[in-house]
């Protein structure tokens, strides 16, 4: 009954991917390295143009407080000056404050809506905010403006591929971007997430070497080449991957969990769990991680350790959902207890309320306290929600039987074993269809 959350490993939003992940989402319309060099599109008073120049030397060297002075100098003196006002946009961020920063994008958009580097900043907040068809239109009115910026394409892409609105628009941005600069890593890692989502992985492959080369202190190219190396089975070559994800940034919980469970499916079970409590200590205050480490003692079977470290993940995040999933399952086979695992599968059924398994577990407790009907109704709700497992149909069937469903319950069996004649429990199953059937 342990189930591992279903997930492929390292994939994670694309939202703005330019950076390769290199800082929060939220920040990313604020980068200092998208400022223009100049205060205006248009000349100003000289004096505008320096205290601009000092307010980037100063955020750049990360003096805030300087360089808001120097930018709100340069406003003194040319007030629609677009440069200064998203200077102090990065300022406001940098102080954990993106919503005042948005609002100084806008008036810069305002004030010089015909400024690109404007258009592209306008186009990241609003997609940040996700307000998709502004941020499209802003991002493209900066493509229009100056057809040789790299970042407005690559960021469009970014908006076109998260929400699903143009694959193939996506990928022809990047391969713009491309075009005007191959150096541009986060442009070819963003067309390898793309190639990757059509299929093509050959494709993707090439793309994520290129960007793994041109970046190779960044983990996230290595973490997806690790992952298109494990769905093509190649473990081999997607451990070496995994490990140098892991090298390049130790404390990535990602990085670690994917290499962790690489070498859980090559049966090196030490030295997944060296790879889990790497995580927990890294992370201690995380759910996951101790879930992990539960997940691995639970299938060794070591029940009490396992029940331990969900425990653990549970005082983290009182609602992290496998962890209440796979300790009921603990209290229900180990420690014969339904009244003691009821609580915990519901939560896991309140908390992740889509999850066939979760909803499959609740099922099974509630028939272990003899309350079919509702057995039923929560094993039913499982297989609506993956209607193509067979272990769920045949579960169902036999709670059919048990409440003297019978036609139901040759339906559901039969439905089943038409799927599969081979999932656990499926010799059961066929007896129990043979029976009804007599």
């Amino acid at each position: 009954m342990t189930r591992r959350s279903a997930r492929a490993p390292w994939q994670a939003a694309v939202i703005l991917l330019t950076g390769l992940g290199a800082g929060p989402l939220a920040a990313i319309p604020f980068d200092p390295d998208t400022l223009p060099a100049a205060a205006a599109s248009r000349p100003v008073a000289g004096a505008a143009e320096t205290s601009y120049r000092t307010g980037l030397t100063a955020l750049q060297a990360g003096r805030v407080d300087d360089a808001e002075r120097s930018f709100l100098g340069c406003l003194e003196v040319a007030p629609r000056a677009a440069a200064c006002l998203l200077g102090l946009a990065t300022v406001a961020e940098q102080r954990g404050n993106p919503d005042e920063g948005g609002r100084w994008i806008e008036r810069a958009a305002a004030a010089d809506p015909d400024n690109a580097y404007v258009q592209a900043s306008l186009g990241r907040w609003r997609a940040v905010k996700g307000r998709t068809p502004e941020a499209v239109a802003a991002l493209e009115q900066a493509v229009r403006l100056d057809p040789k910026a790299v970042r407005p394409k690559v960021d469009l892409g970014d908006v076109y591929l998260t929400a699903g609105r143009d694959l193939d628009r996506a990928i022809k941005l990047y391969r713009e971007a491309i075009a005007i600069d191959d150096s541009h890593a986060g442009a070819h890692y963003a067309l390898a997430v793309a190639l990757t989502r059509k299929g093509d992985m050959a494709g993707a492959r090439r793309e994520f070497e290129r960007a793994s080369s041109l970046s190779p202190g960044n983990p996230l190219p290595a973490m997806a080449l690790a992952d298109l190396y494990a769905a093509a089975g190649d473990l081999k070559e997607a451990e070496k991957y995994a490990r140098e994800a892991v090298k390049a940034q130790p404390s990535l919980l990602t990085a670690r969990l994917g290499l962790g469970q690489i070498l859980e499916a090559t049966g090196r079970y030490d030295q997944a769990m060296q790879q889990y409590q790497a995580m927990t200590t890294a992370h201690p205050k995380l759910a996951a991680p101790y879930f992990h480490v539960g997940a691995l003692l639970h299938r060794q079977g070591d029940l009490p350790g396992a029940a331990k470290a969900y425990q653990q993940a549970l005082r983290n995040d009182a609602r992290f959902a496998p962890a209440l999933n796979n300790l009921a399952a603990i209290e229900l086979t180990a420690g014969k207890s339904p009244a003691k695992a009821e609580p915990l599968a519901r939560r896991a059924v309140e908390a992740a309320p889509d999850s066939a398994a979760y909803r499959d577990t609740l099922a099974e407790v509630l028939a272990a306290r003899g309350e079919l009907a509702k057995a039923l109704a929560e094993q039913q709700q499982a297989v609506r929600l993956a209607p193509d497992n067979p272990m769920y149909l045949a579960r169902a069937g036999q709670l059919q039987a048990r409440l003297g469903q019978k036609e139901a319950a040759i339906a559901s069996l039969s439905r089943a074993l038409g799927i599969s004649d081979s999932f656990p429990g499926a010799a059961d199953a066929k007896k129990q269809l043979a029976d009804l059937q007599r």
